[in-house]
């Protein structure tokens, strides 16, 4: 018995999802860039590690590297277990999506959620049947859903944030795109009052954010929301930099 260092380096993130059938499934920027699942056989990694050969274990893909950011980022787990089904996590336009997908890489599914909004503190187990994950948006406090991959029916909320006296059904939130003087595609979410119109007679709160490599994603902000019903003609635009 002992330890046998698998990855001999730490050019890319290697982070561990599970096991299945003799190999060990990693999330990792390894040969690409915003990320892929791949599967490393245990035992030829083991004896590799024992002669201290460099550079990363030999890999194949199990679910290729997407358009968008799997993970949304370096600081976050793109990867989860439920069952002997794979929930995967894509940041796409700087909103979230969820991915079912066999354990064989196999794309099942996009599991819906309620409007745009970012998805975390995903939990589940390798013997569980449904998993637990939180959402939030622009207009909705955190909420705990409960999901089952085996019957795909829409997740369902178990525990919410109530907020007394909070109504947003007047309110909306769409992503539009500005293009910068480069021609880049910049995603922007705007929050308004669904009657606003796009008549250049209304305010708007702007906010911007953009740092290498550390994105500002949506979160629910009851200062916005409240602005939000005090001024009812205006709306607040978030462009997100990714």
């Amino acid at each position: 018995w002992g330890f046998a260092r698998v990855v001999a380096d730490y050019e890319a993130k290697w982070e561990l999802v599970t096991t299945h059938g003799g190999e060990w499934l990693f999330f990792t920027n390894c040969g690409a860039p915003r990320y892929h699942i791949v599967a490393v056989d245990i035992e030829a990694a083991i004896s590799r590690a024992r002669e201290t050969a460099p550079g990363p274990p030999a890999y194949r893909v199990v679910v290729a590297e997407s358009e968008h950011t799997l993970g949304g980022g370096d600081y976050a787990k793109g990867g989860h277990r439920v069952g002997d089904k794979l929930l995967l996590k894509y940041m796409n336009h700087v909103k979230d999506e969820l991915h079912q997908h066999a354990l064989n890489g196999s794309f099942e599914c996009v599991v819906p959620l309620p409007e745009l909004g970012v998805v975390s503190d995903v939990c589940s187990r390798e013997e569980d049947s449904e998993v637990y994950f939180r959402f939030e948006s622009f207009l909705t406090p955190p909420v705990i859903y409960r999901y089952s991959p085996q019957t795909r029916e829409p997740p369902e909320p178990v525990l919410a944030t109530k907020i007394a006296g909070l109504d947003t059904s007047e309110f909306m939130i769409e992503q539009l795109f500005a293009t910068s003087k480069d021609g880049t595609r910049v995603p922007l979410f705007v929050v308004r009052a669904k009657e606003l119109l796009f008549d250049g007679e209304s305010g708007a709160a702007l906010f911007a954010y953009g740092g290498f490599n550390v994105v500002k994603t949506i979160s629910f902000d009851p200062l916005n929301l409240t602005l939000l019903q005090l001024l009812s003609r205006d709306a607040e635009a978030c462009p997100s930099f990714w």
